[in-house]
């Protein structure tokens, strides 16, 4: 997570996404229905390569608006609630 904010806020590198940030942590669940471990969020930005820090922001953004298909609020409380 830490190389994630230096390299997006301090130097303006999109290369590394916010790996283990709590809103990935609950976007994931939110979309898998399942409550996922920190490492597990690397997985979600996988696909964005060079972009994953950009992806990042836009998915945790996107997700707080309600526009992410397929990820809801309830669906990742009910994931946390169940893992407790």
């Amino acid at each position: 997570w830490s190389l994630g904010v230096i390299a997006l806020e301090g130097l303006g590198s999109f290369r590394h996404g916010l790996v283990g940030d709590l809103g990935l942590v609950k976007l994931c669940s939110a979309l898998w229905g399942r409550w996922v471990e920190i490492y597990e969020t690397a997985d979600l930005l996988a696909p964005y390569e060079e972009w994953a820090g950009l992806a990042g922001y836009y998915l945790m953004r996107g997700w707080a608006a309600g526009l992410v298909p397929g990820a809801s609020a309830d669906r990742a409380r009910l994931a946390r609630c169940r893992a407790a």
